[in-house]
């Protein structure tokens, strides 16, 4: 018989009442078990906490701790982790479909994969149904692809809990980019065996830390220059800007067309 490896989908909230119900709703309708919701809550002022009471209906946990930003967060979330495997799924984003954990999860029934990560999909914060940008993957990433500007998107990226001490945590000397560093130590540095899913497993609204306007855009890219650097993977960042800003505008395309053809649009829970 098959045991099913046991995940946990990590949630960080703060005054998150107008998006985290979708959140919650996500999860609460995935086929697969057995699943952990743990969220990691910066001391919310408005209705947060009540709406995870009153609607999460997996085993969870909510665990208050102060607001330092989001990577001591994250860091705090996995001291905690004590399933086979781990997501990062936020308050403003949620699930493709019920059946997203069981492909991410089914893919870990092969011992040797150690990492997975899918395509995600960018929605209107306001509008769930307008599609903006579709964050398509390689089917492999090297030390090439992430100086092209390509990098999987972090909340469909899952790991084996067990590869953490070798890994490391998320670095908070980066405000933006420790993400990327994460994933990049993972699949450039230590080369874990991972697989890429076609199917999307993530719809995320705009206007989060990392895409609500240029400046944030901007500081991004210097800590990501700073980030290849510092494991010597320096590129021309005339070139490296360039790169992510055409992958960029493919992506938004691709949401166009997609929308167009009616495709991918986020049904309910």
């Amino acid at each position: 018989m098959t045991i099913q490896p046991s995940l946990t989908v990590i949630t960080l909230s703060y005054n998150s009442s107008s998006t985290i119900l979708d959140t919650i709703r996500s999860v609460n309708s995935q086929v697969y078990s057995p699943i952990f919701h743990l969220f990691i809550d910066g001391f919310s002022t408005d209705n947060t906490l009540q709406l995870i009471r009153d609607h999460s209906i997996c085993p969870h946990k909510v665990v208050s701790f102060a607001p330092s930003g989001i990577y001591p967060a994250m860091n705090h979330a996995l001291d905690l982790v004590s399933t086979d495997l781990f997501l990062f799924l936020n308050s403003d984003d949620f699930f493709f479909d019920k059946y997203a954990i069981s492909r991410v999860a089914a893919c870990f029934l092969d011992e040797t994969i150690d990492a997975v990560y899918s395509d995600l999909i960018y929605i209107s914060r306001n509008y769930r149904s307008r599609l903006l940008r579709y964050w398509f993957n390689p089917s492999r990433f090297t030390k090439s692809t992430f100086m092209r500007g390509l990098c999987p998107p972090h909340p469909s990226f899952a790991l084996r809990t067990r590869l953490l001490p070798l890994v490391g945590q998320f670095d908070t000397s980066y405000s933006l980019a420790a993400d990327y560093d994460f994933m990049l130590r993972c699949l450039c540095v230590f080369h874990f065996n991972s697989i890429h899913l076609t199917v999307p497993s993530v719809y995320m609204r705009h206007g989060g830390a990392t895409s609500s306007g240029f400046s944030s855009i901007s500081k991004q890219n210097k800590e990501i220059l700073s980030i290849l650097s510092r494991h010597g993977m320096s590129v021309n960042p005339f070139v490296y800007v360039s790169s992510r800003s055409c992958i960029r505008l493919l992506q938004y395309c691709l949401a166009f067309v997609l929308s167009l053809l009616k495709l991918c649009k986020p049904t309910s829970f």
